[in-house]
């Protein structure tokens, strides 16, 4: 009950009794608003800008520009392009034919290749060369040997080729002996030494 006595109270103080004093001009155009839409009011804005833009051209007319091109009903149809269409959207459109094309001609070439090689299934018994999964410890060991066959054979192959350049080598020089004075001071001096390391 106090809700709804309350309620009475707001709707009697929102409640005026004051009505505006129109003149008869502003009458009106009160009048002529209530029976236009919106719509219909941008439609006459339109047709009164289309208006304007008709005559502005007719005053600009030079009177010896008496040319006029004939165009076909789908041109008249056509929204004008700007000057950034007609060139940057011309190339645009042509590069994205040109790609197209590309990808035509891609299909085509890969349509042709029809090779496919046979593959045989391999067994799964199978193990790898490194064998980590089956022996895992020996694995650094396993690498050390082939290093050192490695070197092995390396070492063989420097030894092959110094033996080859060897027998190239033919050469002999000519050993001329020794006088019988000189003989005998070199054993004299030999058998010094051999007492000395005996010693």
């Amino acid at each position: 009950r106090m809700k709804k006595l309350n309620k009475k109270k707001i709707e009697a103080e929102i409640k005026t009794s004051f009505s505006p004093k129109l003149c008869k001009k502003s009458l009106k155009i009160a009048n002529r608003k209530s029976q236009d839409t919106f719509l219909d009011r941008v439609a006459k804005e339109r047709q009164l800008k289309q208006l304007s833009k008709e005559r502005n051209l007719e005053s600009n007319k030079d009177p010896e520009c008496t040319f006029t091109p004939k165009i076909t009903k789908i041109a008249r149809r056509k929204h004008p392009r700007s000057v950034i269409e007609m060139s940057l959207g011309d190339s645009l459109k042509k590069q994205e034919r040109i790609r197209t094309m590309k990808k035509k001609v891609d299909k085509e070439e890969l349509k042709k290749l029809t090779f496919k090689p046979k593959t045989r299934k391999g067994n799964q018994n199978v193990e790898g060369c490194l064998r980590l999964l089956s022996e895992p410890e020996t694995y650094l060991q396993r690498i050390r040997e082939t290093h050192l066959c490695l070197n092995e054979k390396q070492k063989e192959a420097v030894r092959m080729k110094e033996a080859k350049e060897l027998e190239e080598c033919t050469f002999t020089p000519t050993i001329t002996t020794l006088p019988k004075y000189l003989k005998s001071h070199t054993e004299c001096a030999t058998e010094r030494e051999e007492k000395l390391q005996s010693k």
